[in-house]
């Protein structure tokens, strides 16, 4: 090629080269067609369901009170008792004893006290100045040792008969035996299970609530037992305290009459109502579910504003929430948020 000459090809190239290198502007992200309603301020009752335990009311793990043989155990797994019924019995031989020697000590000691009682009546009726003052005292003091021995007696008798009773194991109240541990002519010491006694009248079911639930129930407030048909019960008692493993507190719930059918052992499902007032209320398909937090979209001038909320009670088709940045009367998305970025333009369904 010669110097000076015109190349229009090469200039071309470098034209559209650098048009190709100019940054470009970024598409327009297009509206998103969505649906929305409008936040309000009410309450909500919030449901917790947990599985309760049904516990008898009463039930005792019965033990031997004395060291010995057992002689007798009058009954078996199933079978009724009623309060004060003789269960099993520890050789009381020895005890027996201890008991009759402690009433014959008595007994003596009764006969003196009378005997001295009568020569203390005759001294009184001795004309005054006959008998020394001595013997008048001596004798009055001879009724006087007597009574306190005869007090004694008396509480060594109480003993005695305490100590025999230590052999006998008896129903605190009426029930059925659960569990039978022992036999006849089995060697038993104090502390010793014999059998396990459960009440056969009223129950109680027994739920471990978590301690967020535990602070908002009190006694007396009304729980659903969900039974068929379900039956509303009543709570009786919340124990203040975790246990130390399953962190959760003690819920006790005493059914209604028309529900005593229930077997204690077994489970039921219960339904804690909790009434929260003074929230803002909101629709449960407005709540997008994040890594880490939850949110709504707030519409701001036409685009979608993220707002973080937190939860503080549900149902099955609204929230109460709390959350910075949303108040009474926003407009928030319920339909078509799942796709939303923030600052994207949205277009209202009609």
């Amino acid at each position: 090629m010669q110097a000076g000459s015109y190349s229009p090809p090469m200039i071309v190239t470098w034209i559209w080269i650098a048009c190709s290198s100019a940054p470009q502007a970024p598409p327009a992200r297009p509206a998103a067609l969505v649906a929305v309603t409008s936040v309000r301020e009410g309450s909500l009752d919030d449901t917790w369901s947990y599985l309760g335990e049904v516990s008898a009311l009463e039930r005792a793990e019965l033990a031997a009170g004395a060291a010995g043989a057992l002689v007798a155990v009058t009954r078996r797994e199933g079978e009724a008792v009623t309060a004060g019924e003789l269960i099993a019995e520890v050789d009381p031989k020895l005890a027996l004893a201890e008991l009759e020697v402690a009433r014959a000590r008595a007994d003596q000691i009764r006969a003196e006290q009378e005997q001295a009682r009568r020569t203390l009546a005759r001294v009184g009726k001795v004309r005054s100045g006959v008998l020394a003052p001595n013997e008048v005292e001596a004798a009055e003091a001879d009724v006087a040792r007597l009574d306190a021995a005869l007090e004694a007696a008396t509480a060594d008798r109480h003993v005695a008969w305490a100590k025999l009773e230590r052999h006998r194991v008896r129903a605190p109240f009426d029930g059925v035996v659960a569990r039978r541990h022992v036999d006849p002519g089995d060697w038993v010491n104090p502390g010793t299970s014999v059998v396990d006694v459960v009440s056969t009248g009223a129950t109680e079911v027994r739920v471990d609530a978590p301690l967020q639930l535990a602070r908002q129930i009190e006694p007396g407030q009304a729980v659903e037992l969900q039974l068929k048909p379900p039956v509303e019960a009543k709570v009786v008692g919340v124990v203040p305290a975790l246990d130390p493993v399953s962190r959760t507190a003690v819920v006790r719930i005493v059914p209604p009459p028309e529900a005593s059918g229930l077997v204690a052992g077994t489970a039921v499902p219960v339904a804690f109502s909790i009434q929260h007032d003074g929230g803002l209320v909101i629709p449960r398909d407005a709540i997008v579910v994040g890594a880490t937090e939850e949110r709504v979209f707030k519409i701001v001038e036409g685009a979608a504003q993220p707002i973080a909320v937190r939860r503080v009670a549900s149902s099955a088709e609204r929230v109460l929430v709390e959350a910075d940045g949303l108040a009474t009367d926003d407009v928030i998305v319920v339909r078509g948020n799942e796709r939303l970025r923030p600052g994207q333009p949205v277009r209202v369904e009609p």
